[in-house]
Protein backbone atom coordinates (compact mmCIF):
# COMPACT_ATOMS: atom_id res chain seq x y z
CA UNK A 1 0.00 0.00 0.00
CA UNK A 2 1.27 3.46 -0.87
CA UNK A 3 0.41 6.24 1.58
CA UNK A 4 1.29 9.58 0.00
CA UNK A 5 -1.45 12.09 0.78
CA UNK A 6 -2.15 13.49 4.28
CA UNK A 7 -5.72 12.14 4.16
CA UNK A 8 -4.42 8.65 3.39
CA UNK A 9 -2.05 8.84 6.32
CA UNK A 10 -4.75 10.14 8.65
CA UNK A 11 -7.10 7.35 7.62
CA UNK A 12 -4.39 4.73 8.05
CA UNK A 13 -3.62 5.99 11.55
CA UNK A 14 -7.32 5.91 12.43
CA UNK A 15 -7.51 2.29 11.28
CA UNK A 16 -4.57 1.38 13.51
CA UNK A 17 -6.56 2.46 16.59
CA UNK A 18 -9.16 -0.29 16.16
CA UNK A 19 -7.45 -2.97 18.27
CA UNK A 20 -6.86 -0.53 21.13
CA UNK A 21 -10.50 0.59 20.99
CA UNK A 22 -11.71 -3.03 21.14
CA UNK A 23 -9.47 -3.72 24.14
CA UNK A 24 -10.71 -0.59 25.89
CA UNK A 25 -14.36 -1.50 25.26
CA UNK A 26 -13.74 -5.02 26.58
CA UNK A 27 -11.92 -3.75 29.68
CA UNK A 28 -14.31 -0.93 30.54
CA UNK A 29 -17.60 -2.32 29.13
CA UNK A 30 -18.47 1.01 27.49
CA UNK A 31 -19.80 0.27 23.98
CA UNK A 32 -20.17 3.99 23.23
CA UNK A 33 -16.38 4.13 22.86
CA UNK A 34 -16.69 1.82 19.85
CA UNK A 35 -19.56 3.91 18.49
CA UNK A 36 -17.45 7.07 18.73
CA UNK A 37 -14.51 5.34 17.05
CA UNK A 38 -16.66 4.11 14.15
CA UNK A 39 -18.07 7.62 13.71
CA UNK A 40 -14.55 9.11 13.64
CA UNK A 41 -13.39 6.44 11.19
CA UNK A 42 -16.33 7.25 8.91
CA UNK A 43 -15.55 10.98 9.07
CA UNK A 44 -11.89 10.30 8.28
CA UNK A 45 -12.92 8.15 5.33
CA UNK A 46 -15.13 10.90 3.92
CA UNK A 47 -12.21 13.35 4.04
CA UNK A 48 -10.02 10.77 2.31
CA UNK A 49 -12.68 10.03 -0.32
CA UNK A 50 -13.12 13.71 -1.17
CA UNK A 51 -9.39 14.43 -1.39
CA UNK A 52 -8.03 11.24 -2.96
CA UNK A 53 -9.67 10.19 -6.22
CA UNK A 54 -9.55 6.51 -7.07
CA UNK A 55 -11.41 5.99 -10.31
CA UNK A 56 -10.76 9.28 -12.10
CA UNK A 57 -8.66 9.52 -15.21
CA UNK A 58 -5.01 10.22 -14.52
CA UNK A 59 -4.78 8.13 -11.35
CA UNK A 60 -2.11 5.47 -11.77
CA UNK A 61 -3.01 1.81 -11.29
CA UNK A 62 -0.70 1.58 -8.28
CA UNK A 63 -2.31 4.52 -6.50
CA UNK A 64 -5.81 3.35 -7.45
CA UNK A 65 -5.14 -0.15 -6.10
CA UNK A 66 -3.64 1.26 -2.91
CA UNK A 67 -6.61 3.53 -2.29
CA UNK A 68 -9.08 0.75 -3.04
CA UNK A 69 -7.23 -1.50 -0.61
CA UNK A 70 -7.40 1.23 2.05
CA UNK A 71 -11.13 1.57 1.35
CA UNK A 72 -11.55 -2.19 1.77
CA UNK A 73 -9.79 -2.02 5.15
CA UNK A 74 -12.20 0.70 6.26
CA UNK A 75 -15.22 -1.31 5.07
CA UNK A 76 -13.99 -4.42 6.91
CA UNK A 77 -13.33 -2.46 10.10
CA UNK A 78 -16.76 -0.81 9.99
CA UNK A 79 -18.41 -4.18 9.35
CA UNK A 80 -16.62 -5.83 12.29
CA UNK A 81 -17.30 -2.90 14.61
CA UNK A 82 -20.98 -2.70 13.74
CA UNK A 83 -21.31 -6.47 14.06
CA UNK A 84 -19.84 -6.27 17.57
CA UNK A 85 -22.53 -3.70 18.38
CA UNK A 86 -25.23 -5.99 16.99
CA UNK A 87 -25.97 -3.77 13.99
CA UNK A 88 -26.61 -5.52 10.70
CA UNK A 89 -24.57 -4.23 7.76
CA UNK A 90 -25.93 -4.04 4.23
CA UNK A 91 -23.96 -5.83 1.53
CA UNK A 92 -24.28 -2.91 -0.84
CA UNK A 93 -25.52 0.66 -0.81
Amino acid sequence: MEIMEPQERSLGLELLKFDDVIEQVADEAYPHILCNYLFELSASYMKFYEACPMLKEGVTDTIRDSRLQLSRCVADTLRIGLDLLGIEVMDRM
